[in-house]
């Protein structure tokens, strides 16, 4: 008997136990949600997310001094050949460390126009080669040919005055101009065409474009006395080849050689009339 009123003792203590608790645990969790802590926990909360936000707004400043930074760092760096004293904010500043609005002006011309004035006053140094024959402008002449100018001329020995000493002229340009001229037509008298002329020829134009033009004048034929032929002329076009002049046109015209001697120039060779007759030539000037 005892022992079952132990037992309802033991019982009813522990439900008083479990009551206990339960008021204690009830107790306990209406206090930590009482008003005062819930505004605690709110401003603890508020001060959380104002902490946060100055946080975050720190963050951002430091990345933005962070960006300036490095944009500040991109513009100071490194260029070949140029201190960032001379760098300017003007000015932009290419790879080889020229600035883009000053172009690098290119040594190439500067060392052609080197060379051309090298060329230019080594024209200017040297003298120029003049010539061991007088110009064609003094030589030539427009007199008339007449009996005296044909002195010493022969058709089978050429001109008699020249000798051993003359020298023959290979420049075509010393040889333009007037010559007179003597020519003797069939001398041997084969065609029955014998005569004498006494004209005048002119040279011109290039050695690759020689121009011949014979200003006729006095003609004494054999058979028929003397004829004036002042006024008709012939021309005709050819080459020069270094000492040889030949022409073709009205006839054809073959001179084998002009020569220098004694303040004169002399000129020999053939003409050939339309009908075939070969006729002697001797020139002379001035």
């Amino acid at each position: 008997m005892a022992k079952k009123i132990i037992i309802g003792i033991l019982a009813l203590l522990n439900s008083a136990l479990l009551i206990t608790i339960m008021i204690s645990i009830i107790t306990g969790w209406h206090f930590r949600t009482s008003p005062s802590d819930t505004s605690k926990i709110i401003a603890e909360e508020s001060n959380t997310d104002t902490q946060n936000e100055s946080d975050d707004d720190d963050d951002n400043d430091s990345s933005s001094e962070s960006a300036a930074d490095e944009e500040e760092d991109t513009d100071n760096d490194f260029v070949p050949g140029v201190t960032v004293d001379e760098i300017s904010d003007d000015k932009e500043i290419d790879v080889s460390g020229q600035s883009s609005s000053e172009p690098e002006e290119s040594s190439e011309p500067e060392e052609s126009s080197e060379h051309e004035e090298s060329s230019e006053q080594e024209k200017v140094s040297q003298p120029e080669k003049k010539s061991e024959f007088p110009s064609a402008d003094s030589m030539s002449t427009s007199d008339k040919a007449g009996l005296m100018d044909a002195e010493g001329y022969s058709w089978d020995k050429g001109w008699t005055y020249l000798t051993s000493q003359a020298k023959q002229i290979k420049d075509y340009s010393c040889l333009t101009g007037g010559w007179k001229a003597t020519m003797i037509t069939d001398p041997l008298e084969l065609m029955d065409s014998y005569a004498t002329d006494y004209f005048n020829v002119e040279f011109s134009g290039s050695e690759i474009s020689a121009d011949v033009k014979i200003n006729w004048g006095i003609r004494i034929v054999k058979s028929a006395g003397t004829i004036d032929a002042t006024g008709e002329y012939s021309s005709m076009t050819g080459s020069f080849s270094g000492e040889k002049l030949t022409a073709v046109g009205s006839g054809s015209i073959s001179i084998d050689g002009f020569y220098f001697e004694n303040g004169k120039e002399f000129a020999v060779g053939t003409y050939t009339w339309p009908d075939g007759v070969i006729g002697y030539i001797g020139l002379i000037r001035p």
